[in-house]
């Protein structure tokens, strides 16, 4: 059954063999204070108990819309198939492994409303075990003018599950790339920087789940080499000349952590290069929070080598991030004992 009036916001969430956090990610959903949605689940072929638990939920709330492609097609697809059937003025993504906590939804409704030249809105988000046990927090909360310099670099608001954008351009742009499988979010939001402005809310919206069977687990490494291409190509756009291999190696190394020894002085050229050009027409303060988030960067990694007994590595990248910006380098040390903590817990899970 679905509404007659178009609702304000159609909430797209994909499933493929979800059954094991599926109740919970529906009934999150179902707790919004915000009640004007409908809620599109697109079951993209599951082989599980998934298609039965749908046709429950179906039942209990005429808001559920279930649309079901007959094979597995892959999240971009039926992101997009989603987006199609949508009817609301904004989309709101939602994953079948995460919970979307009570708040979310109006905040960014009321965000997008009071500011019409944002396309995108997404929150800050905590992350939990299998369990539902929150294990750490993703403050990815920054002004506007540094989330834009963080998307030359990589996905600068992290997960998928907590944004909120509008129809009209989605659908403009051409929705998700399906050349982009693992790395469709921050494709699209990259294309959609030309259409307005992407902000990130301080507030907590969504709890991000972490276990070894999402997708982003599964796929960790062809999600990592897309999210490279994407990057790439926005350097290569905004430098305006071919980033060499020796240049894109050393800046996945800063912004995508892999750690990889006698990187630090290219990415740091590089990167010079790339401020430069894109803070021409930036006011004084914009330049001096880009060179605090990039002062940051530097010290976290440095910091991140020094507890892998990497002291050289470490202390080339500490000099790098404080010459860019003593008060960003604190930050950095403070970003980064969250990591160090974080990854202890999954080489002791």
């Amino acid at each position: 059954m679905q509404l007659s009036n178009p609702p304000r916001v159609s909430i797209v969430m994909p499933v493929y063999n979800g059954e094991v956090h599926l109740d919970e990610a529906v009934e999150s959903v179902l707790a919004q204070d915000y009640r004007d949605f409908e809620f599109i689940i697109v079951d993209d072929g599951s082989s599980d108990r998934t298609p039965a638990m749908l046709a429950e939920w179906v039942k209990r709330d005429p808001r559920i819309v279930v649309l079901r492609n007959p094979k597995n097609l892959g999240i971009a697809a039926a992101l997009n198939v989603g987006i199609d059937a949508a009817r609301g003025e904004y989309i709101a993504r939602q994953d079948a492994d995460d919970v979307s906590l009570p708040h979310r939804l109006g905040l960014e409704v009321a965000h997008l409303d009071r500011e019409p030249d944002v396309v995108l809105v997404s929150m800050n988000y905590e992350i939990i075990d299998e369990r539902g046990d929150v294990i750490d927090f993703a403050d990815v909360a920054r002004p506007e003018v540094v989330i834009r310099w963080r998307f030359l670099f990589s996905n600068a608001i992290g997960g998928h599950g907590q944004v909120m954008f509008r129809r009209d351009v989605v659908r403009e742009l051409g929705g998700y790339s399906v050349a982009m499988p693992w790395a469709e979010d921050y494709e699209l939001w990259t294309r959609m920087l030309s259409r307005g402005r992407i902000v990130v809310l301080p507030q907590i919206g969504m709890r991000y789940r972490l276990h070894m069977n999402r997708s982003s687990e599964i796929w960790a490494t062809e999600q990592q080499e897309s999210g490279w291409r994407i990057a790439q190509d926005a350097l290569q756009s905004l430098l305006r000349r071919d980033v060499r291999e020796e240049e894109a190696i050393a800046v996945r190394h800063l912004w995508s952590l892999t750690l990889q020894p006698g990187r630090a002085k290219i990415a740091d050229s590089v990167i010079r290069d790339a401020f430069h050009a894109f803070s021409a027409s930036l006011q004084p303060r914009e330049k001096a929070l880009i060179r605090q988030r990039t002062a940051a960067q530097f010290v976290y990694v440095g910091a991140l080598l020094f507890s892998k007994r990497a002291v050289a590595e470490a202390l080339t990248h500490l000099r790098h991030g404080f010459a860019w910006d003593m008060k960003g380098g604190l930050q950095g040390l403070l970003q980064s004992l969250g990591a160090i903590r974080m990854w202890a817990w999954r080489r002791l899970r």
